[in-house]
């Protein structure tokens, strides 16, 4: 939107806030003088640290208006009626001839009421690290965020694509993720000034201004990891600790037997190629990244094939959407199996303003071999979640069409493993939906389910179901879609954890 649209936008803002106001004045027996609405056309200012220029603000108002500022803010003229044109200013941010910390504070446009206030937020920049604290890494858990702070000497544990985990050089147990773009290598002795913020997982990391390489150092020891195997379901750590666990390898998902849980492994070393080691069975190390039931992800550091274990010929976690989730800001509808998140974010997988690379989720999924059976086609229900898919909305119904399958034996039997539940609306009643499995082998279909839910409106808890289908036909013609199937016109339901192995 361009200035004058701006200010014109803001024109009808003010006569509308003004029409309502003479309103109430008019069936009033008193004339207040000072005005009882205010707006701003700006919420937010921003300025250089010294010789900082000069912006404008209108402000619009019904009657007399006065600011308030700190001492350092400057707005002329103070107080105005109807709509004005006011300029802000800043004194320069020094302290004994030199740049000062960052600054913040309000400037309030305010009238006769509580409800009278239009406030602008001012920024002016400084020097940040100014007076900051020299910390160590087993410090920064316990800080506050937006904490401002300085690493002088820390070692790389191992690396990431958009940072790298760092350690006192001691190695003393506590490692903390450093968000930087600055390339460093396993061993080097770094200094680092950064803030430190807290993630969605609720575990600690700094957002690095500045990190310098101090010494190249040598590839630090690998620390001694605690097995959370027989514990996984209830494994949750306030802070990055590293961990392992044995499972067989389904995706870039660990999988353990009897457990619920999964340990998704993230930030892959390139060193590992787990695609070669898909249905093996791997004692995976690496650090602790957070717990969102039924997954704990590990940033994986190395792995020990410990041999196969079962054939994998198709396997999907949706894992790898996780950009296009994040950029669109998918929400988790299955809300750690409890009452559900009917209101989470789920934005379609066709939308064409959520982009990676210049290409939509859907994009994607069809080059990966997927396609979808829409009721009626022009409805376009699917939709991303955190991580995984969302089927169907109000009176129309979706299903998935799996990838062809690769490399698989003539007469070969398969069974198929996959988790769904169906979708809770805000008054905690569930849809009636079921799914159903077709698997076509040329000219034969076999269907598979109905498969039902038996959860109770009001009552019952929201949960993935796991689905197992044993004893499949299955060879490198094989077609198999899901679907969802309602008579009533809320058939949503949830898909995620797809599977099909050798059977045994």
């Amino acid at each position: 939107m361009n200035i004058q649209s701006k200010k014109y936008t803001f024109i009808i803002l003010y006569l509308i806030l003004l029409l309502g106001v003479n309103t109430l004045v008019g069936c009033s027996d008193e004339d207040t003088p000072t005005a009882k609405a205010v707006l701003a056309s700006a919420n937010l200012l921003n300025f250089n640290g010294t010789s900082a220029s000069e912006k404008l603000v209108t402000v619009y108002s019904d009657a007399a208006w006065t600011v308030d500022t700190p001492d350092w803010v400057h707005v002329e003229p103070a107080t105005g009626s109807g709509i004005t044109d006011v300029t802000v200013s800043v004194d320069d941010n020094l302290r004994d001839g030199t740049l000062g910390n960052p600054r913040k504070a309000s400037v309030v446009f305010h009238g006769s009421t509580i409800a009278s206030r239009a406030e602008v937020v001012i920024n002016q920049d400084g020097d940040k690290y100014r007076d900051c604290t020299n910390y160590t890494v087993v410090q920064l858990d316990a800080l506050a965020d937006e904490t401002v702070v300085l690493v002088s000497k820390a070692i790389v544990m191992t690396t990431a694509k958009e940072g790298f985990i760092a350690a006192d050089v001691t190695n003393n147990g506590s490692y903390v993720w450093m968000q930087s773009s600055t390339p460093v290598s396993a061993g080097n002795e770094v200094t680092i000034k950064g803030t430190k913020l807290t993630d969605a997982q609720q575990l600690s990391y700094v957002a690095c201004d500045e990190v310098t390489i101090k010494a190249p150092g040598t590839p630090p020891a690998t620390p001694q990891a605690t097995d959370i195997t027989r514990q996984i379901d209830s494994y949750k750590a306030s802070m990055r600790t590293y961990i392992s666990a044995t499972g067989v390898l389904n995706g870039n998902s660990l999988s353990i037997d009897g457990a619920s849980c999964t340990l998704s492994l993230i930030s892959i070393p390139a060193h590992i190629d787990l695609t070669s080691l898909n249905g093996h069975k791997l004692k995976a190390e690496g650090y602790y990244a957070g717990t969102a039931v039924p997954v704990i992800k590990l940033m994986l550091n190395q792995v020990t094939d410990l041999g196969v274990d079962e054939v994998i010929y198709y396997s999907e976690d949706f894992e790898w959407l996780s950009p296009w989730v994040e950029q669109s800001g998918a929400g988790s509808q299955v809300d750690d199996g409890k009452t559900g998140t009917p209101a989470a974010t789920a934005p379609q997988i066709y939308g064409g303003t959520n982009l990676i690379d210049g290409q939509r989720a859907i994009d994607t999924l069809e080059a990966r071999g997927y396609s979808f059976e829409l009721t009626p086609t022009a409805a376009g229900q699917v939709y991303l979640q955190k991580n995984y898919l969302k089927f169907g909305k109000t009176s129309y119904q979706g299903g998935i069409n799996l990838p062809a399958l690769k490399e698989v034996p003539l007469g070969e039997k398969g069974t198929l493993t996959f988790d769904w539940t169906p979708m809770v609306g805000g008054s905690h009643k569930f849809d009636p939906v079921s799914v159903t499995v077709t698997v076509t082998n040329g000219d034969e279909t076999i269907t598979y389910g109905p498969f039902t839910h038996s959860f109770v409106d009001m009552e019952s808890d929201l949960e993935w179901l796991h689905v197992e289908i044993k004893d499949i036909d299955i060879n490198n013609t094989t077609r198999i879609n899901i679907k969802g199937e309602s008579t009533s016109k809320y058939p949503r339901w949830f898909l995620d954890n797809l599977k099909l192995v050798k059977a045994r």
